[in-house]
């Protein structure tokens, strides 16, 4: 269950940013395709952020790769909230992208390493589906608190808060019984 809880607090995390990069940086004076290369930063960068994670994993485990994503995550969301310039955003896209590959590729491993792969499919499909409503919940609130404020800097306090849940709910968790 705090795999559940973890996966449901991260890629609420995790889908707010997609979402709402694009407006975010346009608000800051960002003309729209470049706002908008800020997405695809993002995307090709978490391209390589899978694969070498997946390599990572295979060496050192996937809890190793989620806890240097979560460094990664919460060092950035704190990097957005000072971010103002072009430069700064595509700073953010690159790391941002590399933790978003990791997360991705590393959910399936974690959940194999703390239960094995008897019901891997069964048990990973939970996790997912945790972590599909918590994708689903994030950028409508989001969207709710820009509506209500005009700003999205209460969304990025409360994203880095609920990263550090999701780093803590990883922590917590007890090492594996060896099979």
């Amino acid at each position: 269950w705090i795999i559940c809880l973890l996966n449901l607090s991260l890629v609420f995390c995790l889908m707010v940013v997609m979402l709402h990069i694009v407006p975010h940086v346009r608000d800051s004076g960002i003309p729209p395709v470049q706002a908008a290369g800020v997405l695809s930063t993002i995307g090709a960068v978490s391209m390589l952020g899978r694969f070498v994670s997946g390599l990572v994993i295979d060496k050192r485990g996937s809890r190793t790769v989620m806890e240097f994503c979560f460094l990664l995550l919460l060092s950035d969301l704190v990097w957005l909230q000072f971010a103002d310039r072009l430069w700064m955003f595509y700073l953010f896209a690159v790391v941002y992208g590399l933790a978003h590959g990791g997360f991705f590729t590393a959910i399936s491993p974690l959940v194999a390493e703390w239960f094995g792969v008897h019901s891997h499919g069964t048990l990973v499909g939970i996790v997912l589906c945790f972590g599909t409503t918590g994708g689903a919940a994030g950028p409508l609130l989001a969207g709710h608190l820009f509506d209500i404020s005009g700003s999205y800097q209460s969304t990025f306090l409360i994203l880095t808060a609920l990263a550090l849940v999701s780093w803590g709910l990883l922590i917590s968790l007890r090492p594996p019984r060896s099979r």
